[in-house]
């Protein structure tokens, strides 16, 4: 087959799972600032939405404290019905709103009556939207026997190897249950190619941005290391700089690919020369494809189906990448699920508001790295990288492991701890 047919197949198909019910991905920004009866503005259920809405703005603008919103918001769940007509994007949205206000903890009880009714929709559906969409819910609650079952069907299904979002399910699901790679790859582009070439059959070590606390030095010979690029000033990018020079590989989303792009084109050779390759989580400008010599390719957008909501953060974009290309092994360090503090190096800090802010996010909000953590999923996030480390497909340090042997309800407290109470 061409593949200029094959990919104009590849959109026919995405286009038919966009519109069908089989993944939902509600859109945060869109709910969080206004009375809105939910993702899908349907009005069975709107008193209960006002109600929900109004108490998570009390708490955005400070007129409730923290306890007095998680109280409201407990009340409300307490309530004989409340929500019953509500959608499983209607319960996400829920999750995201009270997370961006800081109230992480009751977010789980959310969490969890969003899957129950997800699972619901999901049975109605049929042929490959049904595996889809059971392979979420599989991926999402640590269900082996139900991946494993929604693993055979995507095999069996033709449409699987035409469809991005669907290849991107059937790889991680062969990641995680048999250790295999690669099988749905297709037609590679010369900067997967390069990229294979750097990663295949060698150990990598993957730095996310969190602080490293340990001594153990794992930067050996023979190691591919890879980084999470960050501005790190007002013409300046950094992946970290560790012992052993700057990493081989960066990875970066789509604000810090933004903020290159209207750099000058000498600012843009030097930032990303050191680099081996750079990964996007964007389309490529083409400002950068002409002031670097750096190869440079982009991730699909087929890792947004492994969650039920939210998108991907960039360490589980990487680590989910890397893993495509079959390396040795996969060892994680600087990352604990921002449960802890990043390195000031890969922050920049605005001193004229005196606190700290990500320059490629920052709004200036209070709450604005609730915000983004909720916007991307704190639990669903996290349960991508604790499928894999629980069937030894990936290594970390140990801060990665502590952070992952934390139960659900652990996590969101320590989130709730650092972010919505001490309001860091």
């Amino acid at each position: 087959m061409k593949p200029e047919r094959k990919y104009l197949i590849q959109e026919l198909i995405e286009l038919l799972l966009r519109n069908g019910a089989g993944y939902v991905s509600p859109r945060l920004k869109e709910t969080v600032s206004g009375y809105v009866p939910g993702p899908r503005k349907q009005i069975r259920g709107l008193d209960d939405w006002i109600a929900f809405s109004e108490a998570v703005r009390k708490r955005r603008e400070g007129i409730t404290e923290h306890e007095v919103a998680d109280l409201e918001v407990r009340n409300l769940l307490e309530t004989q019905n409340f929500g019953r007509t509500w959608d499983s994007a209607s319960w996400f949205i829920a999750v995201q709103m009270v997370q961006a206000v800081g109230l992480f903890v009751i977010s789980l009880e959310l969490h969890r009556r969003g899957l129950a009714k997800f699972g619901l929709e999901v049975g109605r559906l049929r042929g490959i939207r049904k595996s889809l969409g059971l392979a979420q819910l599989a991926i999402q609650t640590g269900d082996s026997n139900l991946a494993a079952n929604c693993q055979s069907q995507l095999a069996r299904s033709a449409l699987t190897p035409l469809a991005q979002p669907a290849k991107a399910v059937a790889e991680y699901l062969g990641a995680w249950l048999d250790g295999e790679h690669g099988g749905y790859s297709g037609f590679l582009h010369p900067s997967e190619m390069f990229l294979s070439s750097i990663v295949k059959g060698k150990n990598v070590l993957l730095k996310g941005p969190a602080v490293i606390r340990e001594s153990k030095d794992w930067e050996q010979t023979n190691t591919v290391i890879v980084g999470i690029m960050r501005p790190t000033g007002p013409s300046a990018v950094s992946a970290g700089k560790f012992e052993s020079g700057f990493p081989h590989v960066a990875y970066a989303n789509g604000n810090t690919v933004n903020f290159l792009s209207r750099l000058d084109e000498a600012a843009i050779r030097n930032s990303l020369a050191p680099f081996s390759a750079l990964v996007l989580k964007a389309p490529v400008p083409t400002v950068l494809q002409r002031n670097s010599a750096t190869p440079i390719r982009r991730v699909t957008g087929g890792n947004q189906l492994l969650l039920v909501y939210g998108r991907p953060n960039m360490v589980q974009v990487a680590a989910l990448d890397i893993l495509r290309f079959a390396p040795s092994g996969l060892f994680i360090t600087g990352v604990n699920f921002f449960i802890d503090d990043y390195r000031e190096e890969e922050r920049w800090y605005d001193h004229v508001r005196s606190r700290r802010v990500d320059i490629v996010n920052s709004g200036g909000e209070d709450f604005e790295v609730c915000v983004s953590i909720s916007e991307h999923g704190a639990i669903t996030n996290r349960n991508l990288l604790k499928n894999l480390q629980m069937w030894n497909r990936l290594d970390g340090d140990a801060t990665f492991q502590d952070s992952l042997r934390l139960s659900d309800e652990e996590y969101l407290r320590a989130l709730e701890i650092r972010f919505g109470k001490e309001r860091v």
